[in-house]
């Protein structure tokens, strides 16, 4: 299941950019590591972490990750880390964590550890004062919202 969820993964997101360096290599291998180094690590984690964004990103569909082989309760948890066209930021990540899903949580908690790593990265290296500010914004939506994961409140995050 795990090779099958890389090659989807690295297949659908063929093309797609994470600033100057390719999406999958940067940012899906990165999440990938982030759970394998995480003491709650499952096989299933590993998958998800591979899928994450597959549904949200990219044309893949559902029933299409059903037919290439993705179990039913990996496609269910994809679908919980899937931000829906306009849905607010703190709708989401409360979806998220009203799913009580282990796995979700877990892949939507690396998956924030890794853009606030990027944020900090570009807070730091760019010249452009638009880009550190957006970057600034943006670390502090992710910082909050693994602050909610953990259960540790604020009661409000950073609209979309």
């Amino acid at each position: 299941m795990l090779s099958k969820a890389r090659v989807i993964a690295k297949m659908a997101h063929k093309g797609q950019q994470y600033g100057p360096a390719d999406y999958f290599l940067f940012h899906v291998e990165n999440v990938v590591r982030r759970i394998y180094s995480h003491p709650m690590m499952t096989q299933d984690a590993v998958a998800v972490a591979y899928l994450h964004d597959v549904l949200e990103d990219t044309e893949v569909t559902p029933e299409e990750l059903a037919i290439l082989g993705i179990p039913m309760y990996v496609i269910d948890c994809v679908r919980v880390l899937t931000k829906a066209p306009g849905e607010m930021y703190l709708t989401y990540i409360n979806r998220v964590i009203e799913s009580g899903s282990a796995t979700a949580l877990l892949v939507k908690y690396c998956d924030l550890q890794e853009n606030v790593t990027q944020c900090v990265a570009q807070i730091t290296g760019y010249a452009d004062p638009m880009t550190r500010e957006r970057a600034a914004s943006l670390r502090k939506r992710y910082l909050n919202a693994m602050t909610l994961i953990r259960g540790e409140g604020p009661e409000s995050l950073v609209a979309s």
